[in-house]
């Protein structure tokens, strides 16, 4: 079943783990970049301030 050294399988494992750690940040990077773009929009930024206002995202302290 294995034909392969152990490091192998162990580098082939390390490999897949940091390929799905990079996967989320750049997702994580593009996900924010098309929040920030949209949220400078007029119609959006509205919507986003009610938002914010009804889920209490937003410190009442934070300036």
């Amino acid at each position: 079943m294995y034909y392969k050294p152990a490091w192998k399988y162990l580098l082939h494992m390390f490999l897949i783990v940091v390929l799905i750690y990079a996967t989320g940040i750049i997702t994580d990077i593009i996900v924010s970049v098309i929040c920030d773009h949209f949220c400078k929009q007029k119609s959006i930024t509205n919507v986003c301030k009610i938002a914010d206002n009804w889920f209490n995202l937003k410190e009442k302290n934070d300036v």
